[in-house]
Parts: C-alpha cells; structure tokens; sequence
C-alpha cells in the first residue's frame, strides 16, 4: 500500500466506548502506517521534547495505536504522560524496526542545504551521480521510493537494516544517519503547524546500499578517533535533587533532532543553565569537551556562552 495524504482532512476517531474529539485523519493514517508495521513510537510536546524522559523515557515508546489516538486527542498516554496536551509529533528509533533513515536538512537557520552536502559526501569519494544506485540520483524529483518530506524542506529516507547496531552519525553538515540510538520524527507528525508528509510504503524500503554503510562505519571510527578528551571532574559535591551533566546530555539528546553537534551542545548547556550558578560556564564546557571527545573547539565555548548569555536575557539580567 502506497500512501500519499493531504493534511488537510479531519475526522471524528472512535474508540470502543466513547466519541474522540476530531484529529487530523491524514496525520493519522500516516501514524498507523507506522504502527502497522510494529513501530513504536514516542509522543512529543510541540517544544520537541518528549513526553517521558529519564528512566520512562523507553517505557514511553508504544505501538498501540488507541493509545496514539488518545496522545493526539490530549488524552494523555497510559502512564499518564501528557494528559491534558493535544500531541502531534512522533517519534522512533530506525534499529528497532530494522530500518536505519537518513535525514537530510534544509531550510534551517544555517542556511546549509544538506542534499548538496549529501551529494558532496559522495563526490569526496569520488563516486558523482551517475554512478550511484538509481534510487539515490535525483533524491529531490522523487527517485527514491520511500520518504517523508520534512517541514523545513528536507528528506527523510528509510532503508531496511539487520546489520549490527550503528550510532547516530553526522557524516556531511546537515546529514545525519540515524540507526540504535537518537530519535526520528515519524510520518504524519505536525511541527510548527507544518506536516511530515510520507510518500511510498514501508514494505517497499530498499536495503541499506553497501556504499552508505561503509560511509557510517567510516564516520563512526574518525570519531573515535578524535584526540583523547580531558579527564572530566565535577567541581562541587552533587546535589541529588538536581540532574548530573550527563543526564542532561541524555535528555537533550532523547529529546530533540540537531543540525549538527553545535546545535546539541547549546542545548545542553542552555538546559545546565536553568539551574543558575550551580554549573559554572567552565563545567560545562569541561565537560561538553570530554562528552564529545575533543580537548579544543572554540564551537563548543561559543555555544555555552550563548546558552548562558540565552539564560540571563529571559532573567531579565
């Protein structure tokens, strides 16, 4: 089955013993689609982050559509997670559905536009259109069979995968190839009033090119390379009541999809920063250093200055 939805059609959803209040029935079927297949999925507040986090945080992942019907209708899920919040966005992880995605940006504030750079990866290799497999030569005009358009403007493309499990990896600015760990946004969910709109079926997914696997082990071993990171040390006693550095990264991480590690490392900081002096700018920095293995970057000093110069504009200091 082949989908190709328009987003604007809305639909009263029932369940076995009650009326649900209307839902967008394209975002919806899109959703099912996934379910349909046995994908989990997580629900997410509009702000990107999801609705469980910490230890709850996998526990949160379902495929039981009632229950996705009841996200979306703000009924909350059966943990009791959103309840009283209408839920538009969804996300998975590609490994547990053997599926590994790519997602290709555009139309961020970086001005990057990621399907030139996914071209580029390839040229680097020496490998120009031409001599790539037909599905991947003319990506914008549809000549692969299974994606999602993102709201920004950008690709999502799922390929079949039982291979051994792969981190998330950035291999070209505004690529990133998503397998065991991060979170997609799944077809049918709805960002700043704009949709992921899925074209193709799942079942017709093609098999991860041997060319784009070697990229990913390629661009998981230069960062396990990189130069070793300093040793990182808390500066004070930890305060229990208030979550570690590395649980933040967590967080921020389940939470949200990022352009690049920049992007990843203003947010953790941004999120170190709510707890006012608690974590000093040089803590974190210390600690994004070691996080991200790389003793130098002036990138990772920037974003956390950002982050705290963020933090006392909306304090009013």
């Amino acid at each position: 089955m082949k989908i190709h939805l328009a987003h604007n059609e809305e639909a009263p959803v029932r369940g076995s013993n009650v009326t649900l209040a209307p839902v967008n029935v394209s975002s919806f079927k899109l959703v099912k689609h996934m379910t349909d297949h046995g994908i989990k999925l997580i629900g997410c507040y509009d702000s990107g982050a999801a609705i469980a986090s910490g230890e709850e945080y996998n526990t949160a992942f379902t495929s039981d559509i009632t229950e996705i019907q009841n996200l979306m209708q703000g009924n909350g899920d059966k943990h009791g997670h959103a309840r009283g919040q209408i839920i538009r966005l969804f996300r998975f992880i590609p490994a547990n559905a053997d599926f590994v995605c790519i997602d290709i940006d555009r139309g961020h504030a970086n001005g990057i536009d990621g399907l030139a750079k996914f071209y580029e990866m390839f040229e680097k290799l020496n490998i120009f259109r031409p001599q790539l497999p037909k599905i991947l030569q003319d990506i914008e005009n549809g000549s692969f069979p299974v994606y999602t358009d993102t709201p920004s403007g950008g690709f999502h493309l799922y390929f079949k995968y039982k291979g051994r499990a792969m981190k998330k990896c950035i291999p070209a600015p505004n690529v990133e190839i998503f397998h065991a760990n991060g979170a997609v946004a799944a077809p049918g969910s709805i960002k700043n009033d704009k949709p992921y709109i899925f074209h193709g079926s799942l079942d017709d997914a093609p098999k991860l090119p041997p060319i784009i696997e070697k990229i990913i082990h390629q661009s998981m071993a230069s960062e396990d390379q990189w130069k070793a990171p300093p040793k990182f040390t808390y500066q004070q006693p930890r305060d229990k009541s208030i979550p570690t550095l590395e649980q933040l990264a967590e967080y921020a991480e389940n939470d949200g999809n990022y352009a690049g590690r920049n992007e990843l490392c203003f947010e953790i900081a941004r999120r170190a920063a709510r707890y006012g002096d608690y974590y000093s700018k040089n803590e974190v920095i210390s600690f994004l250093q070691s996080y991200h293995r790389t003793s130098g970057h002036k990138q990772i000093k920037n974003a956390v200055s950002s982050a705290y110069k963020y933090r006392r504009i909306r304090n009013g200091h």
